[in-house]
């Protein structure tokens, strides 16, 4: 499952460090050796003291550790990616983009945030939206696709949304 907690490389076995993991480790053994192989500024690989090379109760605890934060990093960031706007039905990169212009930068902005609102805010922005970008928000908010809203349905926003455009100074829409 594309999980890496270590390598074995030229006779020597790294351990994947970081995070909690990379805290106990250096409270219980002192200093992590120096010879490290750094794949990034978050995750080092490095040797494990000898004195737990030696003891397999001891590595196959720190082996199971690295496993263990190894899965926790990898949980995070698919939550991370799960939990973003492009993902919602309807949305996309673009949408993301347009309402990362109108300081909506998160799942838990767009929720908090109605649909009207999102429009009127980047209609005011002079961005380019339109009924169907308002549709599409519409059915992000409901979990459905926009061109199954029903015709009540879009009746009863738009009337809604037109009483705030109107309140805003902005112009109404109108439906095709």
């Amino acid at each position: 499952d594309d999980l890496i907690f270590g390598f074995y490389s030229r006779g020597t076995f790294y351990l994947r460090v970081c995070g909690h993991f990379e805290k106990w480790l250096t409270e219980k053994y002192g200093k992590l050796s120096d010879s490290t192989f750094n794949s990034n500024k978050n995750v080092r690989y490095c040797l494990l003291p000898k004195e737990v090379m030696e003891d397999k109760d001891n590595f196959k605890q720190c082996l199971l550790k690295a496993i263990e934060q190894s899965l926790q990093d990898k949980g995070v960031k698919k939550n991370k990616q799960r939990y973003r706007i492009k993902y919602l039905t309807n949305l996309t990169a673009n949408h993301e983009r347009l309402l990362k212009r109108i300081n909506i930068v998160s799942l838990t902005d767009f929720r908090e945030t109605n649909p009207d609102d999102i429009y009127i805010k980047a209609k005011k922005e002079n961005l380019p939206v339109t009924l169907d970008f308002y549709w599409k928000l519409v059915g992000a908010v409901k979990n459905k696709l926009a061109q199954l809203l029903t015709k009540d349905e879009k009746k009863k926003h738009l009337e809604l949304l037109n009483k705030k455009l109107k309140e805003a100074g902005l112009p109404e829409e109108k439906d095709n």
